[in-house]
């Protein structure tokens, strides 16, 4: 498999811009996100006390913006720069051509179609540009939304993962896996920004 590595590279879409997050990001970032122990647990990160830890994480993302092989951005909306989320490839298998792809958006900004919206954009990148030849996707059985996404991007449900997670207060859950390859990609042609 011959992956082409770039880094987290701006993406834009038709509402949003997909960016490196940076240090300026942090009070965004802790407000919609990591100070919210609802959905630290959902997405199985780190609850934060204080924006400084916050800030220490997008610290070492920048240390981290640095490998070429590193994909965490920011979703901020084009009409007023606020941050709104975050999508990220991770679980590069580049052996398999396969990664897989995660993603948040802040509670004000769901079902607004955000998350599609980013998530395709990603999506053409990872294939396109990268080369990976798969993209997979994780999440619990009762989080609807990101199967409707999945879905949305045209993923199949191929298996569930039980006793995959680990959450923050470990417990472990089932999760179900979905997919999509480059070929089937090609073949939807809805799939588009």
């Amino acid at each position: 498999m011959n992956i082409i590595h770039c880094g987290t590279i701006p993406i834009e879409t038709c509402r949003l811009k997909l960016r490196p997050f940076v240090l300026e990001d942090c009070d965004s970032l802790y407000k919609n996100l990591t100070s919210n122990q609802k959905i630290s647990d959902a997405l199985c990160l780190d609850f934060h006390k204080h924006i400084s830890e916050t800030y220490k994480q997008l610290e070492n993302w920048q240390n981290e913006y640095l490998n070429v092989n590193f994909y965490k951005w920011a979703i901020k909306m084009k009409n007023n720069d606020a941050c709104i989320g975050l999508i990220e490839l991770h679980e590069l298998q580049e052996d398999k051509g396969c990664c897989e792809i995660g993603f948040w958006i802040a509670s004000d900004y769901r079902l607004q179609g955000f998350a599609s919206e980013a998530a395709i954009a990603v999506l053409n990148f990872t294939f396109e540009t990268l080369r990976f030849s798969e993209v997979c996707a994780l999440c619990e059985k009762e989080n609807l939304a990101v199967v409707k996404v999945f879905e949305k991007l045209g993923m199949h449900h191929t298996g569930t993962l039980q006793r995959h997670i680990l959450t923050p207060k470990c417990e472990i859950k089932d999760c179900e896996l979905y997919s999509i390859t480059n070929k089937q990609k090609l073949s939807r042609s809805n799939i588009a920004i």
